[in-house]
């Protein structure tokens, strides 16, 4: 017959084990939050082709966006400026809005009638957050300017477009808070080492603080 043996219970420490042995004690869980996404520099409007393409459509052009945002392959580039907005969604600095009419913006035209157009965003005056500009709402200046010169390098013939310059005391450009100037992409770079144009001004930026003196946003386009 079998029998069935209980098992034996283990000794208790002894009390040098018991001294030696620490205390398991429960770390606290803190949630680390993950960090904020890179805030890209430019960036492309392939939503505003369909504008574009009415401006090029009475002169018999037809142009395909193209959708990778590279200068490899081009055939012309062109940097200019065009008229947005800006909000910040920094909620620390109250959200921040202001207008600018010198937004950097680079024109390209590729093989095979294909374009696209680099937008360059600005950082907010308050808090250095880089914003993206919303374009195209009652000015429309990014479809024309793109259209204006691709008119151009297709030969067609095409007046200056003037526009209304900035009114005296508004904010002049500012080349810190300019991704495009930072880049040197921007028509109001300018290159110390060779003395090209740069976009003057102590203060301000498309409405992010009035300036005094001269105004290099002209509204011609060029």
């Amino acid at each position: 017959m079998e029998s069935r043996l209980s098992p034996r219970p283990s000794a208790p420490p002894t009390t040098l084990e018991a001294e030696e042995t620490p205390p398991r004690t429960t770390e606290p869980t803190t949630k680390r939050s993950s960090p904020r996404k890179p805030i890209p520099k430019h960036s492309m409007y392939p939503e505003l082709d369909s504008n574009v393409a009415k401006l090029l459509e009475p002169h018999g052009l037809t142009m395909t966006f193209h959708p990778i945002d590279t200068d490899k392959s081009t055939f012309s580039r062109h940097k200019t400026n065009v008229v947005g907005r800006f909000k910040c969604p920094n909620t620390t600095c109250g959200h921040h809005k202001w207008e600018s009419k010198s937004i950097a913006l680079s024109i390209r035209l590729y093989p095979d009638n294909r374009y696209n157009a680099r937008v360059y965003h600005q950082r907010c005056s308050a808090c250095k957050w880089i914003v993206r500009p919303e374009l195209d709402g009652r000015d429309g200046t990014y479809a024309e300017r793109i259209a204006y010169r691709l008119k151009k390098w297709s030969g067609v013939q095409v007046e200056r477009v003037y526009r209304d310059p900035m009114p005296p005391g508004h904010a002049l450009h500012r080349a810190k808070l300019c991704e495009g100037c930072r880049a040197g992409r921007c028509k109001f770079f300018k290159d110390k080492r060779n003395g090209s144009r740069k976009g003057g001004g102590k203060r301000g930026d498309g409405g992010q603080g009035k300036g005094r003196g001269k105004v290099w946003d002209t509204g011609v386009y060029h």
